[in-house]
């Protein structure tokens, strides 16, 4: 990857690894896509849910626009420091004010990445509400993927644990039994289920009696419930066969992950961190999850003929009154409003070229001295 990098910098990015790298970049672009449209389907996402989701993304996309131009002149200016300094240090050569000046691009490059990170941090928010806990569970456990997992492809099971939904199996198995046959059957699953937990960490004789109990009482009230108070508790009663154990150091590790999730939760940066909150990764992802969700919402051709008319009033307007700065404005906006449509593109070429002939219409980032 290194050696990409610099190949880049010197313009020398037309090798077979580089047009590889490059090729794999738009697979894994298509790959994303795929597994979003799988974990929607997955999700049974309403209508009111996706078009939530995209406006949230619509607007982050908007604001991306905003500091393009600011961040693609820093950018610019990150590229020729870093190309002077990689020349310099190939010869051996640490040249003091140049490396102040590197240092100096470096910071600014940073302060963009957390200019944005802010962003997404307030978004992330308003994203949590739109889903119910239920598919923030399948979520927290979905893994990407080009085909979709069994699981995800039954309604009946999103949403719910795999070891909720085998728990909840055996309950309606132990009320289905004969009278006579209850009390052998329970005794039987509480054994399975302290052994379950022995092995995973040794337990003394007395937890294990204190945790054979607790189990057996368990299980004797769900086969007494009657059918409609099972049904309401049902998923409860699951949770709290798993959650309840009376052994310590089961015990233990569980407060100890409790904490830490809670240490994650107050520090934001590492709450709404994409590699972290895998809502975030997923549905807060411009450039991926406006284009899916227009196929799923049925609106793509819509866009496209919208932002195409949006473009030529635009143009239009530009050639008649020929103010560049408006036009400019102008084009930004139908970047903004209508991103990833080939309009969205002419736009911000057409901004690009306003750019080239009149610098000071950019009073976005920059690095100063």
């Amino acid at each position: 990857m290194a050696v990409f990098v610099v190949g880049v910098v010197l313009g020398q990015d037309n090798g077979a690894s580089a047009r590889m790298q490059r090729k794999e970049a738009e697979l894994s672009r298509l790959h994303q896509k795929l597994s979003l449209v799988n974990l929607i389907n997955g999700l049974h996402m309403t209508k009111q849910q996706m078009r939530k989701v995209y406006d949230l993304n619509l607007r982050l996309e908007g604001e991306t626009v905003k500091q393009y131009f600011g961040v693609l002149r820093l950018q610019e200016q990150v590229e020729r420091t870093w190309q002077r300094w990689y020349e310099e240090i190939v010869k051996g050569n640490l040249p003091k004010d140049l490396m102040r000046e590197v240092e100096r691009v470096d910071q600014a490059h940073q302060r963009c990445g957390y200019m944005m990170r802010s962003v997404v941090r307030k978004l992330a928010k308003e994203l949590e509400a739109v889903f119910t806990d239920a598919q923030k569970e399948v979520i927290r456990t979905f893994d990407p993927c080009t085909v979709p997992p069994k699981d995800m492809r039954n309604p009946v099971r999103a949403g719910q644990s795999p070891s909720h939904d085998k728990i909840i199996k055996a309950f309606r198995w132990l009320r289905g039994l004969p009278p006579f046959r209850r009390a052998a059957a329970i005794n039987w699953a509480a054994e399975k289920v302290v052994n379950a937990e022995d092995r995973l960490d040794k337990l003394t004789d007395e937890e294990k009696e204190k945790e054979r109990q607790r189990v057996k009482k368990l299980l004797w009230k769900v086969v007494r419930m009657k059918d409609v108070d099972f049904e309401l508790e049902k998923e409860k009663l699951a949770k709290q066969l798993v959650e309840e154990g009376t052994h310590e150091g089961l015990k233990k590790k569980a407060k100890e992950l409790e904490k830490l999730s809670q240490e994650l939760a107050r520090t934001l940066e590492a709450r709404y961190d994409p590699r972290v909150n895998r809502l975030v990764r997923f549905f807060l992802n411009p450039s991926v999850v406006i284009p899916v969700l227009r196929d799923k919402l049925g609106i793509t051709e819509q866009v496209e003929k919208e932002a195409e008319e949006a473009f030529r009033k635009v143009k239009e307007r530009l050639e008649r009154e020929g103010n560049l700065r408006e036009a400019f404005d102008a084009f930004c906006d139908v970047a903004a409003k209508y991103p990833f449509t080939k309009a969205a593109k002419k736009a911000l070429d057409s901004a690009e070229d306003i750019v080239k002939k009149m610098p000071d219409v950019v009073s976005g980032a920059s690095v100063r001295k």
